[in-house]
C-alpha cells in the first residue's frame, strides 16, 4: 500500500491535471482499469469531485480521458 504522501502526491497531480482543464478518473492500482462504470460520462475536472473519489480510494492511480472531453485527441 502506498504511502500517505505518495497518496497526496497523487492526488495533487490528478488536481493539477484538472485546474489545467483535463477530466481525470481514479483506476485500480498499478493498473489502466477505471475505478467508475461509466467513467466516459464521470470524467471530471471538478476538484471537490476528485477529492472525494482519492478519499475514498487513496491508492487509486490517475487515468485521463482523451478526445474532446479534454481537448487531446
Amino acid at each position: 500500500m502506498p504511502s500517505t504522501v505518495t497518496e497526496n502526491a497523487i492526488l495533487r497531480a490528478a488536481l493539477e491535471l484538472a485546474g489545467l482543464g483535463l477530466k481525470v478518473v481514479p483506476l485500480y492500482p498499478k493498473q489502466k482499469r477505471p475505478r467508475l462504470n461509466a467513467w466516459q460520462k464521470e470524467a471530471t475536472d471538478d476538484p471537490e469531485i476528485i477529492e472525494r473519489w482519492w478519499a475514498q480510494w487513496p491508492d487509486s492511480n490517475i487515468g485521463v480521458r482523451m478526445g474532446k472531453a479534454s481537448g487531446i485527441i
